[in-house]
């Protein structure tokens, strides 16, 4: 196999990554709209603050110059807040008239030609007195926009932060994954490949690649499972050559046939010979197929030999059975029902017995010629054993011998001749 690093090992990380960078990426977006939050409160207190002290000090250092009616002192002092850039217009009603001024392009405050709309949230308006009585009035108008500059710069820095943040956690998770995980499993995986293609024998999972414990606990248990297994798969291999050797070693054929539909699932290679089908053809056939298919051989038959048997019953029996060309011959078939695979299976052990079947025919009608032969003869004709007994005899002694067989062995075995006769 090519070093492919596999799919599923890449989304692992992935996935593990993501979730790790998500959930930082939250938790610090979390804090700095927390941290932007709270800075943001904080300096615009300062900058309200800020505004309240220059509008006091505004409203007592104009409120001379407004009893004086010195237009000229007025503009100076409004002048004196240039310096402060967080003012950006103000108003002054006093000494008859109104004194207004706002920045321009260069943000220097100078004299505004029309009242400044009052757009701006950040106003602050105070009286200006003078020994207790209302000369006037002042009105600041500020603008944060120093302040959302500076607090942009801050949350630019805190996402650049963040980004850095997620990019080195991506790093060194992919890295603790990859040494601490990916790579050992990778390893592993090869070696699982290498066991499915029948090569375990010369792979190995590879040591020395810094392991997690746990990571190493499991390298060394699949090693010694795959060795015990490897033994074990070569056992069971020995054992099934052994059985099949044993199996297709035997004289009888052997049908293993499913005890509901009586399709055979399984045979040895005597019954190939002697029903004239291969082996991968007999898994097409059934018990009916290969009985002679007149009654009481059929498939019918069959199955209702094959229930009772099921129930307890010892079947042998001579069955009619049909070959693959045609031709029908006598087999003696001892019927069991076991249990294969967790499966109820019917086993037939057939024996070919058209010989002996001939032979015994052929007996039988030699022992009815002898028969016919000897009845026919007028006198005696028997045959004894060394011991005495008589064990065949033709119809004429018959009727003189005892009717039982009981009664022909008491009788003495001279009884039937003539006392005269006996000692010839």
């Amino acid at each position: 196999m090519k070093n492919e690093r596999p799919a599923s090992r890449v989304t692992v990380a992935v996935l593990v990554a993501t979730v790790l960078v998500t959930v930082t990426t939250l938790l610090l977006v979390a804090f700095g709209a927390w941290t932007y939050r709270s800075e943001r409160d904080r300096r615009m207190a300062q900058l309200l603050s800020g505004i309240d002290v220059e509008a006091d000090q505004l409203a007592v250092s104009l409120a001379l110059p407004i009893w004086n009616i010195d237009r000229a002192q007025i503009g100076k002092v409004l002048e004196g807040l240039d310096g402060v850039p967080e003012i950006e217009s103000v108003v002054v009603n006093g000494a008859g008239t109104t004194h207004a001024m706002t920045r321009n392009r260069e943000w220097h405050l100078v004299p505004a030609n029309a009242y400044p709309p009052t757009r701006w949230m950040l106003v602050r308006n105070r009286n200006i007195r003078f020994s207790g009585e209302r000369i006037g009035g002042v009105r600041i108008l500020a603008t944060s926009k120093f302040v959302d500059a500076e607090l942009q710069g801050v949350m630019l820095s805190t996402m650049s932060m963040i980004v850095g943040v997620d990019l080195l956690l991506i790093l060194v998770v992919w890295l603790v994954l990859w040494r601490a995980v990916l790579r050992p499993l990778v390893a592993i995986e090869r070696f699982a490949v290498a066991v499915s293609q029948e090569s375990a024998g010369c792979a190995v999972v590879p040591t020395g690649l810094g392991f997690a414990a746990e990571l190493e606990s499991v390298r060394s248990s699949i090693e010694t499972m795959v060795s015990l297994l490897d033994v074990r798969y070569t056992e069971l291999r020995e054992s099934e050559e052994r059985f099949r050797t044993i199996f297709d070693s035997v004289n009888d054929a052997i049908l293993i046939s499913d005890v509901d539909t009586g399709a055979v699932v399984g045979v040895n290679a005597t019954t190939s010979k002697m029903f004239g089908y291969s082996a991968e053809e007999t898994t097409a056939l059934d018990i009916g197929t290969l009985s002679s298919g007149v009654p009481p051989y059929t498939g019918v038959e069959a199955m209702e030999k094959i229930a009772r048997a099921m129930a307890g019953e010892e079947q042998l029996f001579e069955w009619h059975s049909k070959h693959k060309d045609g031709h029908l011959f006598w087999t003696e078939v001892n019927l069991h029902i076991g249990t294969i695979g967790g499966n109820r299976r019917s086993i037939v052990v057939a024996r070919d017995i058209t010989q002996r079947k001939q032979i015994e025919a052929e007996l039988l009608a030699e022992k009815n010629f002898i028969d016919t032969a000897t009845n026919t003869m007028p006198g005696l004709f028997f045959v004894r054993s060394r011991a005495g007994k008589i064990v065949r005899w033709n119809r004429t002694l018959g009727e003189l011998l005892p009717k039982t067989q009981a009664e022909r062995d008491a009788a003495p075995p001279m009884s039937l001749i003539h006392p005269d006769d006996r000692p010839l």
